[in-house]
C-alpha cells in the first residue's frame, strides 16, 4: 500500500516537476537575452536579473496562475449526467470488463515504465541529500573556525570598520572576529552578519589596503549577498541535476564581486591600491569554501584585476532602461496571474464527489451481507429494487466508482486485489430523506423485458434509488450509505486530488455532425419523463459492440466513451439538444482506433488526444473484510 501511494505521488510530482523545469529554463534563457542588452550597465543590474532567474526555480508559474484563479469566480465545467449508473439491470459481459481485465495484467515493460517515476524520485532525493551533506560539512568547518575566533573590540581595523559603517549608514555594526585560521576576510552570517578577519594579515596591509578590503566587505553586508547566495544554494540543492542552475551560480558570483568592485572604486579608492589589497589578501589567505560566506577573492581573479586596473565601471541606467526593467518584472508576475483570472479553474466534468458526500454514521444500510463471489469472471450483476441492492461478482473498484460517481480510470493507488477480487454484496434499507421529485422523478417503471437471444444489454436511466416504502432517496444520501459501507467494511480511506493526465476531446469531425436530433414526439421506446435512455449491447454471436442512445446529449456519449476507453472524454462538440445515437464497431477490435473510426464514419464525431487536469481518487488505505 505504501509503495502504491508513493508511486502515485511520485508520478504526480514528476509531471509537475517537468512542467516547472521547462518553464524555469525558458525564463532563464529569456533573462540571458535581456542581460545581453544590459552588458554595459552596472553589474548590480545584471546580478538582479540572474537572481530573478534563480528565484524563478523556487516559484512555479502555476502558483501565480492559482492566485489569479482565486481572484476570479470559477466557472464549473459541463457536468456529466447525474448518476448514469443509478438503475442497472441484466448485466453480463459488460463492455468495460474486457478493458479492466487487460489492465489488471500489465506487461513487464508497462510495469517497469510505471516504476520509472518512483525511481526518478529516489534518485532526486539522493542527489538533494548529497548536496546538502556536502554543504553541511563545509558549514561545520566554518562554524568551528568561528568558535575558535575571539572578538576584537579596538585597534585600527575596528576603527576603520566603524568609520566605513558610519559613512555608509549601516544601522547595526558588524561584530569584528579575529580568527586564528588562514581563511580570507569574509562576512559570516545571514541575519546577523559578522566580519571574520584572519589573525596576522593586518601586518601586511597599510591603512589604504585595510580600508579598501573593509569597504568591500561592508558592501557585501549592505547588499545582503549572504542571503541571496543562500537562496541560490537552496535552488542548487533542489535542482542539482540541472546544469543551468550551476551556471547561474557562477554568473551570480561573478556579478556579485564585480558589483562590489564597482562600488569600492566609485567611492574614490585608487584602482592600483584596491587591486594590490586583493592580491595581498589572496597571498596570505585561502578562499571561503561557501558562497554564502562573502569574501574578497571571489570570481575570476585575473579578470577582476584587469577590470579594476582599467576602471571598467558600468554605466548607470537611463530612464528608458528603468522603465523597460520595471515592465519586464511586472509582466513576469502579472501575466500568470492574468491567465488565472481569465481562465479560472474549472470543476472537471467527472469530478469525484468525495468532498460533498458526508461520511458519517447516519446514512447506513439496515443490513449488509458481503462474501467472496464464486461466479465466473466475465459475469456480474447489479440489481436494485425498492429498499434492496444486490451486486454479485463485482470488484471493489467498481463499487468505489459507483459510490463516488467516478469512472474506474479515476481511481489510483489501490492494491491489485481491488481490481481482481470479486464480491457478492447484498444490502437492505427502509427509508431515508426523500428526494426532490422534480429532480429525480417518480419511482422507476418495472424492469424492461430481457434482451433478445444472443444479446446482453445494459439499461441505464437517471432515476433515484427507492426506499422500501417507495420513497425516492437523493443520490447524495444513497451514495453516502455506500461510502459508509466501504469505510466500515473495507476500512477504505481516500483523498481526492487532481492530476494532469491524457484525455480525449470529443469534437465534430471535418465532414460535419451526422447525429439525428430526437423527434419532438419520439416513437417508443423512450426513457421515462424525457430522460436519456442508453442501451449498450453486445451484438449477435458477441462479434459487435453497439451504443444505442435515445434522447441523449453529446456529453452522455462522452461519458460512455470514457468508460469504454478508460480515459476521460471531454465534450467539446458545442452540440446542444438531445439526439438519438447509434454507433457500433467490431468487438474483437477494442481500443481507440476502431472506436474513433466508427465515431467519425457513423456519427460525424472524432476524438482528439489532449492533456487536462483530471480529478482522481487516491486510495490511501483499504483492507479486505475480516473472514474473507
Amino acid at each position: 500500500m505504501i509503495l502504491n501511494f508513493f508511486a502515485g505521488s511520485a508520478a504526480q510530482l514528476t509531471g509537475a516537476m517537468s512542467n516547472h523545469l521547462w518553464q524555469s529554463t525558458l525564463f532563464a534563457a529569456f533573462v540571458a537575452l535581456v542581460t545581453l542588452g544590459f552588458r554595459k550597465s552596472q553589474a548590480r543590474i545584471r546580478f538582479a536579473l540572474w537572481l530573478a532567474a534563480s528565484i524563478k526555480f523556487l516559484i512555479p508559474f502555476s502558483l501565480l496562475v492559482a492566485l489569479g484563479s482565486s481572484l476570479a469566480t470559477p466557472h464549473p465545467a459541463t457536468e456529466a449526467p447525474p448518476g448514469l449508473s443509478a438503475t442497472i439491470t441484466t448485466l453480463t459481459q459488460p463492455f468495460s470488463q474486457a478493458g479492466a481485465t487487460t489492465a489488471a495484467k500489465p506487461s513487464r515493460v508497462a510495469a517497469l515504465v510505471a516504476l520509472l517515476p518512483s525511481a526518478l524520485a529516489l534518485v532526486w532525493v539522493s542527489g538533494c541529500i548529497a548536496v546538502l551533506f556536502s554543504w553541511a560539512v563545509r558549514w561545520r568547518r566554518i562554524t568551528a573556525q568561528i568558535h575558535r575566533s575571539s572578538p576584537l573590540l579596538e585597534g585600527r581595523e575596528v576603527d576603520a570598520l566603524r568609520r566605513i559603517e558610519q559613512e555608509h549608514a549601516v544601522r547595526k555594526p558588524a561584530p569584528f572576529l579575529l580568527s586564528p585560521d588562514s581563511m580570507e576576510p569574509g562576512v559570516f552570517g545571514i541575519l546577523r552578519p559578522a566580519l571574520l578577519w584572519p589573525q596576522g594579515i593586518s601586518a601586511h596591509l597599510d591603512d589604504r589596503h585595510l580600508e579598501a578590503i573593509l569597504m568591500h566587505e561592508v558592501t557585501h553586508i549592505r547588499r545582503r549577498d549572504n542571503l541571496t547566495a543562500a537562496a541560490h544554494m537552496l535552488v542548487e540543492a533542489i535542482f542539482w541535476f540541472h546544469p543551468l542552475v550551476w551556471w547561474l551560480g557562477t554568473r551570480l558570483m561573478d556579478e556579485r564581486e564585480r558589483a562590489c568592485d564597482e562600488t569600492v572604486l566609485t567611492l574614490g579608492n585608487q584602482p592600483g591600491v584596491y587591486a594590490e589589497s586583493i592580491l595581498k589578501a589572496c597571498r596570505f589567505c585561502v578562499e571561503s569554501p561557501l558562497p554564502c560566506v562573502a569574501g574578497v577573492s571571489g570570481s575570476n581573479l585575473k579578470r577582476r584585476i584587469t577590470r579594476i586596473m582599467n576602471q571598467q565601471l558600468g554605466t548607470r541606467l537611463t530612464v528608458a532602461g528603468r522603465l523597460l526593467l520595471a515592465s519586464l518584472a511586472t509582466a513576469a508576475v502579472a501575466v500568470p496571474i492574468a491567465i488565472g483570472i481569465l481562465h479560472p479553474s474549472q470543476l472537471p466534468a467527472q469530478e469525484p464527489q468525495a468532498a460533498s458526500i458526508p461520511i458519517s454514521p447516519d446514512p447506513v444500510f439496515d443490513s449488509v451481507n458481503i462474501k467472496i463471489s464464486t461466479g465466473a469472471e466475465g459475469e456480474s450483476k447489479i440489481e436494485m429494487r425498492p429498499g434492496y441492492l444486490n451486486q454479485t461478482n463485482t470488484t471493489l473498484k467498481t463499487l468505489i466508482a459507483m459510490a463516488y460517481g467516478v469512472q474506474e480510470y479515476q481511481i489510483t493507488g489501490e492494491p491489485s486485489w481491488v481490481d481482481t477480487d470479486r464480491f457478492d454484496i447484498e444490502a437492505k434499507w427502509k427509508d431515508g430523506p426523500g428526494a426532490d421529485t422534480a429532480m429525480f422523478g417518480a419511482p422507476p417503471p418495472p424492469p424492461p423485458p430481457p434482451p433478445p437471444a444472443g444479446k446482453a444489454a445494459v439499461m441505464i436511466t437517471t432515476e433515484a434509488p427507492i426506499g422500501a416504502s417507495g420513497t425516492p432517496l437523493s443520490h447524495g444520501h444513497f451514495n453516502a450509505m455506500i461510502c459508509n459501507l466501504l469505510g466500515k467494511t473495507f476500512n477504505l480511506k481516500i483523498d481526492d486530488v487532481a492530476q494532469n493526465l491524457p484525455v480525449y476531446e470529443l469534437v465534430v469531425a471535418d465532414s460535419g455532425s451526422k447525429l439525428t436530433p430526437t423527434p419532438t414526439d419520439p416513437a417508443p421506446p423512450v426513457a421515462p419523463k424525457g430522460k436519456p435512455m442508453v442501451t449498450v449491447r453486445i451484438g449477435p454471436n458477441n462479434n459487435e459492440t453497439e451504443f444505442i442512445l435515445t434522447n441523449a446529449s453529446a456529453d452522455v456519449l462522452a461519458n460512455l466513451l470514457a468508460q469504454q476507453l478508460h480515459r476521460q472524454v471531454i465534450d467539446k462538440t458545442d452540440l446542444k439538444g438531445q439526439y438519438n445515437i447509434d454507433v457500433h464497431w467490431p468487438k474483437d477490435q477494442e481500443g481507440f482506433d476502431p472506436v474513433a473510426a466508427a465515431l467519425e464514419d457513423q456519427v460525424g464525431l472524432k476524438l482528439k488526444a489532449s492533456q487536462a487536469q483530471v480529478a482522481v481518487l487516491q486510495v490511501i488505505q483499504v483492507e479486505k473484510p475480516s473472514g474473507n
